[in-house]
């Protein structure tokens, strides 16, 4: 998470001359002090809002090397997917293959400040920008946020197998950890050495499908479970694709409280994310659906849908239990006032990308969020206006780092954090088989002190009583 220079502004002033005498010819130097107009296209492109459709105008372009018309596309979908590095990455390949050195500098440095490390070395695209120093300099911005940064080590290591531990939670009664298995619906408690002991069995009594994600509500002595019937479970009924529930066991003895079903005919479902609130409300997100349900006079409620969302990976509350927030893979966190229903987006700090949050929980009243969608995968921990509607300051807690093959479903601990880190989930088909099993590794829980402070002087991070 280092930089050299760590303004874009900054970079770009100190070497804007450097720019102008030496890749710059005299009219590239007039058309940079024209105010450009939006072409036609682009003007016919501000009214689009359907991301599929821009993509599928930019593989056109694309094949036919349209590359100012690509331009005008990936334009509009920066505007619609800001938070989107891959698509700003796509913009500044496409300024580099018209040899708009001053758009792809300003574009990779843009993506720079926001801590990706892309490596455009390769890339044959930026061929017709990469010979001026002011392309070195952001090369050697972008591989320093590659390095690993963040103290933290492997705390467990779950058996090796075919069981696929995609979930996990701690219980402070126990001071341990549960995980769930997508492979055979089990829970199981982790010792601090990831060793497992049976807790939770899916039976035809409980009526359990593949463990989704789990939520411990240790005040009210209960374990919620999400469930979807997908197809990694083993010998799954057909009957059972795409089902769906909330489980609510005894948090001591295992035993079924309560099932929360949901209705099958609104199906296919995938239960992704739950969240229980100190008050003890509970919501569960359905990523099939781009939805999000609660528990209301004991049935699964609809309570947000919105078509335009693209996939509900995370959920948290407030420590107040009086605001839900959700990640969108793509579009980043809104925050939901239980008061009033409104779902709105969280205002981010500057240069902070909320790209790619695959899991997300509350600590301390900062949001620590988990970010795999591009390089380097990294842990974030987020502080809050007292509003609760933008984060004021993005703190990494721990960014590419080896152990990070795959980061995926976090927990806390006191002042840890856990994270999956190499989720075995990429090592399974389209059918829920295993690719080759002999390959699918122990599965390695991460941990990392979060027991920091953010100086507001100079948004310095010092542990707590430094």
């Amino acid at each position: 998470m280092k930089t050299l220079l760590k303004s874009g502004a900054l970079l770009l002033s100190l070497l804007s001359g450097l720019v102008s005498a030496q890749a710059l010819t005299p009219q590239q130097q007039r058309q940079m002090k024209q105010v450009e107009q939006p072409s036609e296209l682009a003007k016919e492109l501000a009214r689009v809002m359907d991301v599929n459709v821009l993509i599928g105008a930019a593989q056109q372009y694309e094949s036919k090397s349209e590359w100012r018309n690509l331009q005008d596309v990936y334009e509009r979908l920066v505007q619609l997917r800001p938070h989107a590095g891959t698509i700003k990455y796509e913009l500044a390949a496409v300024y580099a293959l018209q040899d708009e050195k001053r758009k792809a500098y300003d574009a990779l440095i843009n993506l720079q400040v926001q801590g990706y490390a892309y490596d455009p070395r390769e890339d044959k695209r930026f061929e017709k920008v990469a010979s001026t120093p002011v392309y070195e300099y952001i090369l050697k911005n972008l591989d320093a946020n590659r390095a690993p940064f963040g103290e933290g080590k492997v705390a467990m290591t779950l058996p090796a197998g075919d069981h696929l531990y995609e979930s996990l939670a701690f219980d402070p009664t126990r001071k341990q950890f549960l995980v769930g298995s997508v492979r055979d619906g089990s829970i199981s408690l982790a010792d601090d050495t990831g060793k497992l002991t049976p807790f939770i069995s899916a039976t035809k009594e409980n009526g359990l499908w593949s463990v989704t994600d789990l939520a411990v509500d240790a005040p009210r002595n209960a374990l919620w479970v999400a469930s979807t019937g997908l197809p990694h479970l083993k010998g799954i009924a057909d009957t059972d694709f795409g089902k769906a529930g909330l489980f609510k066991f005894d948090l001591k003895t295992g035993a079924l409280i309560g099932t929360y079903l949901l209705d099958a005919k609104a199906g296919p479902f995938i239960l992704s994310a739950l969240a229980v609130s100190s008050k003890g409300d509970v919501f569960v997100a359905d990523d099939a659906g781009r939805r999000i349900f609660n528990i209301v006079d004991g049935k699964l409620n609809l309570y947000v849908s919105n078509p335009r969302l693209t996939s509900i990976r995370a959920m948290t509350f407030s420590p107040n239990g009086e605001v839900l927030y959700f990640a969108d893979y793509d579009i980043g966190i809104f925050a939901i006032r239980l008061s009033d229903q409104k779902a709105i987006p969280l205002t981010p700090s500057k240069n902070l990308t909320m790209l790619g949050i695959q899991s997300m929980t509350e600590w301390n009243g900062d949001l620590i969020i988990v970010q795999n969608a591009f390089p380097p995968a990294r842990i974030m921990r987020l502080k809050l206006r007292d509003d609760g509607a933008a984060v004021v300051q993005a703190v990494p807690v721990a960014a590419g780092r080896p152990e990070f093959t795959s980061l995926s479903q976090t927990a806390t601990a006191g002042s840890d954090v856990y994270v999956i880190s190499n989720s075995q989930k990429d090592q399974y088909d389209q059918y829920g088989i295993p690719r080759d099993v002999s390959k699918l590794e122990p599965v390695k829980i991460f941990k990392a002190n979060l027991d920091v402070t953010i100086d507001p002087r100079g948004g310095q991070v010092r542990p707590l009583g430094g």
